[in-house]
């Protein structure tokens, strides 16, 4: 798979503000593409990955980052379907909370504890 594959992803949709896809809110990324079939499967319009759409990495993260406080939930079809861009998404995400999380920890430590930032 080559470098560009690892850009985009191809989805079925992305849901803002859902609190039905995990605990709290949650910006779910609905994946395109599921070998299973699994009977009772509440997406089966996401199996067919050809019926979902390319969307860049950026752009799902600019998603993302519009809601500060929403985890997000990979959901589909699979997405261990696509398993190197949900990983370089994942990896995204993580960097981005870590930023939030250390913003976080410097306001408190200067505010409310009087130390250093």
């Amino acid at each position: 798979m080559d470098k560009e594959m690892y850009d985009s992803l191809v989805i079925v949709d992305i849901l803002e503000d859902t609190v039905v896809d995990g605990p709290g809110l949650r910006t779910s990324i609905y994946s395109a593409g599921c070998p299973h079939c699994c009977p009772g499967c509440h997406n089966p319009e996401s199996w067919d990955i050809e019926q979902g759409k390319v969307v860049s990495l950026d752009y799902i993260m600019s998603v993302i980052k519009s809601s500060d406080f929403a985890d997000v939930t990979f959901s589909g079809g699979d997405p261990l379907y696509q398993p190197e861009a949900f990983t370089c998404l994942a990896r995204r995400i993580k960097k981005k909370q870590e930023k939030i999380f250390g913003a976080i920890r410097a306001i408190v430590m200067k505010l409310f504890l009087g130390l250093p930032g």
